[in-house]
């Protein structure tokens, strides 16, 4: 991925250049959040490749990119699925195309003897406040990452504050959530990739949910417009293509030994 670098650099110049304009051509709308997501960064970098063209991208935020979609203005957009956006579109006449999505595993010591392992049909709000009543540690990241300000939001919606002696942050490090876990036995959600990259360092530790709803990341695509041959049209369709979904999933292999997230189509 080192090799992406001096694109990466190219295209939030690019990125930095376009957003706040008055008036754009962009082809793609990107939430700022989202513009410097490597993963969408490689996949616009074999396109261009590809097709021999140049995407043009602009970067705005989130209610402003509500906005333009709720005033009726064509725009194709690429996004990580939140609350406020899927409320936006649900009036909409788009079709969302999810592209691939950040996996996510509840993880903790193998005894489980809160037996988290057997509540798969719940919801991730309902595992956390089972962990936290049953007063076990949950250990959570050093930074305010996405899956974090979602931990935080499940805590805040059900009117439960963690303990302090039992809501531990992580050591530093990558593998830092697995580790406090280990030395605590204590639980933790962490990405799949992280885990898979670790687990043989952890013993005690094991995955009891793999599916994790309410966690995931959804980064998704919607095309506006009745325009099928249109740059940003057929970029999502070579995304949700078999060769952009290989893209996906070989995307980190080399450095994480898994993939760095899973494709949504194939």
């Amino acid at each position: 991925m080192k090799k992406l670098s001096c694109f990466m650099l190219a295209v939030v110049m690019v990125l930095c250049l376009l957003t706040g304009c008055s008036e754009s051509s962009a082809d793609i709308y990107v939430t700022q959040e989202l513009a410097e997501n490597e993963l969408f960064l490689s996949l616009v970098d074999i396109y261009n490749a590809m097709e021999q063209t140049e995407l043009k991208v602009e970067a705005i935020s989130e209610p402003d990119l509500i906005s333009k979609i709720k005033n009726d203005e064509y725009v194709s957009a690429f996004f990580m699925m939140s609350d406020a956006m899927e409320e936006a579109l649900s009036d909409e006449e788009v079709t969302i195309n999810e592209i691939f999505y950040d996996p996510v595993y509840l993880i903790g010591p193998k005894e489980d003897n809160i037996g988290l392992g057997q509540l798969a049909e719940y919801p991730a709000e309902d595992l956390l406040k089972h962990i936290i009543l049953t007063n076990n540690v949950f250990v959570h990241a050093t930074e305010l990452t996405s899956l974090r300000k979602k931990e935080a939001q499940f805590w805040e919606q059900s009117g439960i504050v963690p303990k302090t002696d039992l809501y531990i942050e992580a050591a530093p490090g990558t593998d830092g959530i697995m580790k406090t876990c280990a030395e605590l036995g204590g639980y933790a959600v962490i990405e799949r990739y992280v885990y898979e990259a670790y687990k043989d360092d952890y013993p005690s530790l094991t995955m009891l949910q793999d599916q994790c709803r309410g966690l995931v990341d959804r980064f998704c695509m919607v095309v506006h417009g009745t325009d099928t041959e249109s740059t940003a049209a057929h970029f999502v369709d070579w995304m949700m293509s078999n060769a952009g979904q290989e893209e996906v999933f070989r995307y980190g292999l080399e450095e994480y030994g898994v993939s760095r997230y899973l494709p949504s189509v194939h």
